[in-house]
């Protein structure tokens, strides 16, 4: 009944109900089940009382990985990284191994506070564990570290994947866009269409959005010609990048159009 309840408000939790359905638990002495205490850890987090969450977490007796998994996307998503890692190790002292959704999670919270440091570590256990080949931790990896500017680390990640899909391709897109690489999007684009993988249009707001922060206008205008051999002029979030990428660049005529 009570995992039902929780259920209900995971979607748009707020503090004060979870505490008194918390507090219903508690008088039924249902809070030594490890179910009830992992929804309720997980929608603690949503709400963005993570005190409490840390506080049903180190209650619990026992944790599993979804235990793990639910406390550290709770720290990450507000960027706790230093915390983030902290339960790492303790996660690893009770025999847990982590899995690519808590490495995934666990970058995220580099990526918000732009923790690079953080990030070469968590980059080194994840090499340790096997995991750095795979795609979804890759993209995770690519990035953080273009978040927080190293793009040669970024790179470096990208070139060892051996299966890259459309998403683990913008994620470099974006690092490149975000640092201001404008050469270097409009060759991976190009190297996306030789390995025939056609870009989608989060591919083409990333670009549109470097050539507008290097008011790149030749480049940003051949992006356009480009984007409408993929039909992509018609959707509205690449419209508005179009729309910015002119607008930067100074031709206000173009953005009109």
């Amino acid at each position: 009944t009570f995992l039902s309840i929780l259920s209900a408000f995971m979607d748009r939790p707020g503090s004060l109900i979870v505490k008194r359905i918390h507090a219903l638990i508690r008088i039924h002495q249902l809070d030594v089940c490890i179910a009830i205490n992992n929804a309720l850890v997980t929608i603690y987090g949503k709400c963005g009382s993570i005190e409490d969450a840390n506080l049903v977490f180190h209650r619990m007796r026992v944790h599993n990985v979804i235990s793990w998994t639910a406390m550290i996307t709770a720290m990450a998503d507000y960027g706790w990284s230093k915390e983030v890692i902290l339960l790492l190790q303790k996660m690893q002292s009770e025999g847990v191994a982590p899995d690519k959704i808590i490495f995934t999670s666990s970058l995220s919270a580099c990526v918000k506070h732009e923790s690079l440091l953080d990030g070469f570590w968590l980059h080194a256990w994840i090499s340790r564990s096997g995991l750095e080949k795979d795609v979804v931790i890759g993209t995770a990896l690519i990035n953080m570290y273009g978040k927080c500017g190293s793009i040669e680390s970024a790179r470096k990640v990208f070139e060892l994947l051996p299966n890259k899909d459309v998403i683990c391709w913008n994620a470099m897109v974006g690092s490149y866009a975000q640092c201001g690489y404008n050469h270097e999007v409009s060759a991976l684009l190009h190297e996306m269409e030789m390995v025939d993988l056609k870009p989608s249009k989060i591919t083409f707001v990333s670009i549109l959005d470097s050539c507008a922060s290097g008011s790149a206008l030749d480049e940003g205008r051949c992006i356009h010609a480009c984007l409408m051999e993929y039909n992509f002029e018609s959707e509205i979030i690449v419209l508005n990048a179009l729309v910015n990428m002119y607008g930067k660049c100074g031709t206000f005529e173009d953005s009109k159009m």
